[in-house]
């Protein structure tokens, strides 16, 4: 039995971890930070393994355990979030094919960067778990305890503060 709940977990250790990591990345600006953050979850996760919770849908669970441990990390350490060009994820800019085409891209995502600064924080956490995490609307509701109409509503609400930042500038 535990050699099953090994092989899952090891499974799903290996399916998410960049993704939780990147997710704390974003949030704290830190690798050390999202290294402790991240081992947290997966801590957590193999916890409720081993008690032999029924987990119906694992990424949903990860980034709900996600959520909670940087709320608790952000209450124990009292830190204002901010975003820097570090966090955006650079491997997007380095698969581009030209050089222009890079550069154009790092200034974008550097001027992205800006803006999210800009936001309020429930609207960033949003459209980072939306674009960035590349998460589906419902996934997000379930994450943040909302309905997934509340969900599309803030997402829609965010880009339009980010449309108004970027047309004052």
């Amino acid at each position: 039995m535990i050699d099953l709940i090994q092989q899952k977990f090891e499974s799903e250790y290996f399916t998410y971890i960049k993704q939780i990591y990147r997710y704390f990345y974003f949030r704290t600006s830190s690798h050390e930070t999202a290294e402790d953050l991240a081992s947290s979850v997966f801590s957590k996760y193999w916890k409720k393994l081993k008690e032999g919770a029924e987990i119906i849908n694992t990424k949903a669970l990860l980034y709900t355990m996600a959520h909670g441990v940087l709320v608790d990390h952000y209450r124990a350490s009292n830190h204002n979030v901010s975003v820097s060009i570090e966090m955006i994820d650079q491997s997007k800019v380095a698969e581009a094919d030209e050089t222009q085409n890079a550069l154009e891209i790092d200034e974008d995502i550097k001027q992205l960067g800006k803006f999210l600064d800009l936001i309020k924080e429930e609207y960033k956490e949003i459209l980072v778990l939306y674009y960035i995490e590349e998460l589906k609307p419902s996934q997000i509701a379930k994450i943040l305890n909302k309905k997934e109409a509340t969900v599309r509503v803030t997402i829609h609400r965010a880009l339009n503060a980010l449309r108004k930042i970027y047309e004052k500038k």
